[in-house]
């Protein structure tokens, strides 16, 4: 008799997976414009979708002065991109851990503004540009074999 789950007790044995270095997850996030950005304030998890771009191996993305994201620096912030092929079942991740600051350089904004190509999804004023700076990255693959 065949459940629909057949798949559940097999080893997956057509599949493969595997680790990234820091290059191929640098690499990796220069391709994508969307990622994911979480933290934690007032004891609660957030997740927010930004348009993002990568400079000198951090992370920028705008957001408003008055939102949760740019009411100040946080210390514990995580940053993630995927993508997948469903029809192919393979994908990739990179998770970056780090912390986040509210730029303030004026050659660091001028190089950046001057970069961004996609305007932010969020409506109102985004004219703030957050980096994140990695203490951690790591990325994985998967895919069939």
């Amino acid at each position: 008799m065949t459940t629909g789950y057949d798949f559940w007790d097999t080893p997956g044995a057509g599949h493969s997976h595997g680790a990234m270095d820091a290059d191929e997850c640098w690499a990796l996030l220069s391709t994508q414009v969307t990622g994911r950005v979480g933290f934690m304030r007032d004891g609660r998890i957030f997740i927010f979708p930004v348009n993002y771009l990568v400079h000198d191996r951090a992370v920028y993305f705008r957001t408003s002065s008055t939102g949760d994201l740019g009411r100040g620096p946080l210390d514990r912030v995580a940053f993630q991109v995927d993508q997948a092929s469903p029809a192919v079942m393979s994908g990739w991740s990179v998770l970056m851990q780090g912390s986040s600051a509210v730029v303030e350089d004026k050659s660091l904004l001028a190089t950046v503004w001057g970069r961004m190509v996609n305007e932010p999804w969020a409506g109102g004023d985004r004219r703030q540009l957050i980096q994140v700076m990695p203490s951690s990255l790591v990325g994985r693959r998967v895919g069939t074999t």
